[in-house]
């Protein structure tokens, strides 16, 4: 858990690199330990839509976002009961205003 912390904690303090590559780092981590994460998911699908929101996100890491999210979904899903955690925090990022996060969102 302590390396998921750093993984999720990352901010617009970070590279764009950084934050891209932590981003793709969860999904491998979903893929290797998908039993671990699952504990986990809620927190992390806000820490990856979290830079989906990020008016400074740029098209690399929205990118990561998506490829993530279809990762962690692929992973995670036979671990839960439902899809709810990933499904709840996607709809509510395709009212925002900013088209960029809507079509992500939707991508996702």
């Amino acid at each position: 858990p302590t390396f998921v912390d750093a993984l999720v904690k990352t901010n617009r303090n970070h590279s764009q690199f950084a934050r891209r590559d932590s981003v793709r780092l969860l999904g491998v981590l979903a893929a290797a330990h998908p039993p671990i994460l699952a504990t986990h998911v809620a927190r992390v699908v806000a820490a990856v839509l979290g830079h989906v929101r990020d008016q400074h996100a740029g098209k690399e890491l929205r990118d990561a976002c998506v490829r993530t999210i279809g990762e962690l979904a692929s992973a995670l899903l036979a671990h839960l009961d439902s899809a709810a955690p990933f499904l709840k925090p996607l709809l509510a990022l395709l009212p925002e205003q900013a088209e960029a996060q809507q079509a992500t969102a939707a991508a996702c």
